[in-house]
């Protein structure tokens, strides 16, 4: 099982605020990485899913799987996010960023990528 910090993104369209020491999000037990971790839906393709790792822009979100056993790379598309890839490791969460956002994303996307901890 992934041992991991959650963001919260409370809005599709508003860039998380990334590596603050809130307090644990109850329900989960991981330390949150936004300032306010409201996330309380278990549903994935749900903005306010609570296991959210971060944001790479205003279109997509990277999220552990409900079992977490996974990432998922997410893309919201008619008001819901959509997933576009699962890898099952830091290196294979990068080539799908790269993959379906871009180099340019993927080179943003590094720090919280590599602050993941298993």
């Amino acid at each position: 099982m992934l041992s991991l910090k959650f963001a919260s993104l409370p809005d599709p369209h508003l860039s998380p605020t990334l590596h603050t020491d809130e307090p644990t999000n109850p329900g989960h037990g991981f330390r949150c990485l936004a300032t306010h971790c409201k996330g309380t839906s278990e549903r994935e393709s749900d903005t306010d899913y609570r296991r959210v790792l971060f944001g790479i822009g205003v279109d997509w979100r990277v999220i552990v799987c409900k079992d977490e056993i996974q990432f998922i790379l997410q893309r919201i598309l008619g008001g819901k996010w959509r997933a576009k890839s699962y890898p099952s490791s830091r290196e294979g969460l990068r080539q799908a960023i790269k993959r379906h956002c871009g180099a340019d994303a993927c080179l943003a996307a590094k720090a919280d990528i590599e602050a993941i901890s298993f």
